[in-house]
């Protein structure tokens, strides 16, 4: 869906604009100014639909981004360095979200806002960011080797550890018991 808006870049940057008096005085005599004032107050009430939708893509990025900062500031389980690249992000989205919105005043400028928000984003500050929380992730494995599982049999009387094998003691008293 977001190839046929970026498709149709080229023919959103050529729509004539209300506020350029050479259009106005180039039409004047085909059509009144508030009939074309009102093809163009159509044009942005339909277009508008395909921004704001894009717009909520950058807005829940940022959202997102602050929360894992505000998280890991106070978990302190990542380096403040990921931290500070969570912030970066969020701050990019934000910027991100006003640029698609100030594509309904002015979209040209707007999209060149987006455009590179979108490359420092999208290839180099996410991919940087994903790769470290990868890592990360890796290590928190290794780490997570070291803890002892927790048996899901039920209680220890039972005998049986988690995967359902008799413990050592609970064999010997069976072998006991078998005896007398």
């Amino acid at each position: 869906m977001t190839s046929v808006f970026f498709a149709a870049d080229s023919w959103y940057t050529f729509w004539p604009s209300s506020s350029a008096d050479h259009v106005l005085h180039a039409l004047a005599p085909l059509a009144h100014a508030h009939q074309i004032k009102s093809f163009e107050v159509s044009y942005v009430m339909t277009q508008s639909r395909g921004v704001w939708l894009f717009a909520m893509e950058w807005w829940f990025m940022g959202f997102g981004m602050i929360t894992a900062c505000f998280l890991n500031a106070r978990s302190k389980i990542l380096s403040v360095k990921w931290t500070v690249c969570s912030g970066l992000i969020a701050c990019m989205s934000i910027l991100g979200f006003a640029a698609e919105i100030l594509r309904l005043r002015n979209w040209v400028t707007a999209s060149e806002i987006d455009v590179a928000v979108a490359i420092l984003v999208g290839f180099i500050l996410l991919p940087v960011w994903l790769v470290w929380v990868g890592a990360h992730l890796k290590n928190l494995r290794e780490e997570a080797k070291e803890f002892v599982s927790i048996p899901i049999s039920g209680p220890h009387r039972d005998g049986g550890d988690a995967y359902g094998a008799q413990s050592p003691v609970r064999e010997a008293e069976m072998s006991q018991a078998q005896h007398l």
